[in-house]
């Protein structure tokens, strides 16, 4: 039998999350909106959280089919599922510069966040509002100059970034340039 159940990324629904037994598998089955920020995918079951693994962004949705063997999975019950989210990926390494807008934090590669992005280190906004930033260096070029033209040039530090939302740029929720 297969289960759906709503996947939240804090207080906002996401998307949906498909659970079904396949023989001595349960079979984990995710398609949500792109977030942002490196997420996992938790399932809340029996007042403890498992971890059922980190989505991939795939044209414009967060997507994970995974199987996972009943007997690693313990007594867990598809049908006693209490919540299903998105949790942020924490690393030591996510700081980002103290003069940073409140929320963004950092990754090594912008890649983490979206795989058409440039393998450039990056920052990402944490909070409910999905963005992004590039390192822009005026006159040198820049990573993703296809971007450009739907961002908002900001100063962290001794730095200059470009803002970025995604899935339509400046438009519904985005930055203005």
């Amino acid at each position: 039998m297969a289960y759906s159940f709503p996947v939240f990324a804090g207080d906002v629904e996401a998307g949906r999350l498909a659970v079904s037994r396949e023989g001595l598998y349960v079979r984990f089955v995710l398609t949500a909106k792109v977030r942002p920020c490196p997420a996992r995918l938790m399932c809340r079951c029996g007042g403890r959280d498992l971890s059922i693994g980190v989505p991939v962004p795939k044209n414009g949705v967060l997507r994970l089919d995974r199987r996972l063997s009943a007997a690693a999975l313990g007594d867990f019950d598809p049908a006693a599922v209490e919540r299903a989210f998105l949790a942020p990926v924490v690393g030591a390494d996510d700081r980002a510069p103290a003069d940073a807008p409140s929320g963004w934090r950092a990754v090594p590669s912008a890649r983490a966040l979206f795989p058409e992005a440039p393998d450039v280190p990056a920052l990402y906004d944490a909070s409910e509002r999905p963005r992004f930033a590039l390192p822009f260096v005026p006159g040198k070029g820049f990573a993703a100059p296809w971007l450009l033209p739907r961002c908002e040039i900001i100063r962290i530090g001794d730095g200059l970034f470009a803002v970025f939302s995604p899935g339509g740029g400046c438009g519904e929720g985005g930055v203005s340039p």
